[in-house]
């Protein structure tokens, strides 16, 4: 009886791990993403968090971006420009950006030349 009991609780832990894992994994490993800014630009708006607080006043960007192999993806990130949770300013048209996302959520984005975007996809971009 201990012997299965014991089976049971590695297989509980096992499982639990892996589950944190693959959390893990989709939440904050990401893969860098290249993107330009295009007409029409967003209008400034209420920019809120996952529980709908009002965060601060700001942009959304909902932009088509490519990975290193040119596979597309869409990708929104938010620039909020006034608030306790301020993060910058608004991107004007034509700004390039590589956006480090994960399948979940934006980790990081950052503004670049059009000179630092790999060779092979910057056709794409422009």
């Amino acid at each position: 009886m201990r012997k299965i009991i014991a089976v049971i609780g590695i297989l509980i832990i096992g499982f639990i791990s892996w589950k944190g894992y693959e959390y893990y994994r989709s939440t904050y490993v990401g893969e860098d993403y290249y993107a330009v800014v295009t007409a029409p630009l967003p209008e400034e708006q209420d920019i809120l968090s996952q529980s709908g607080e009002v965060m601060g006043r700001g942009y959304e960007y909902h932009l088509q971006a490519f990975n290193t192999a040119g596979k597309e993806r869409q990708i929104t990130i938010s620039i909020t420009t006034s608030g306790d949770y301020k993060n910058g300013s608004a991107l004007p048209e034509g700004t390039v950006l590589r956006i480090n996302a994960s399948k979940n959520r934006v980790i990081e984005q950052q503004q670049i030349s059009i000179d630092d975007v790999p060779a092979a996809i910057q056709s794409k971009l422009q």
